[in-house]
């Protein structure tokens, strides 16, 4: 399923640190420059590190991935999570972002 492209998503009120702060309320989003690693998962703080220069589709796509991480239960083998993994998280960042599945921006 394609990304559906910044500014044109049909879900305008999702927000993925509310969403965060009102189901994961332990966890925190930290944007930093991870030297162009998408994103570091780190269970023992309980943090999100994201490096938004990674994510062409941005900094609300990627904290919503992230998140899906989380609610699907993911968990990394030897510090890494697998292509399925990053997909299905793709997915239901992309379902968050726009309930009816991925468009074109008009």
């Amino acid at each position: 399923m394609p990304i559906v492209p910044r500014g044109c998503r049909k879900n305008q009120t999702y927000d993925p640190a509310s969403d965060l702060a009102a189901r994961w309320p332990k966890w925190r989003i930290k944007l930093t420059d991870l030297a162009g690693v998408p994103h570091i998962i780190c269970a023992d703080h309980r943090l999100l590190l994201i490096d938004p220069t990674a994510w062409p589709e941005g900094e609300e796509f990627a904290a919503t991935h992230s998140i899906a991480h989380l609610d699907l239960g993911h968990a990394a083998v030897d510090g890494m999570l697998s292509r399925e993994q990053e997909d299905q998280a793709d997915w239901l960042a992309q379902v968050r972002l726009d309930e009816e599945g991925s468009r074109e921006c008009a």
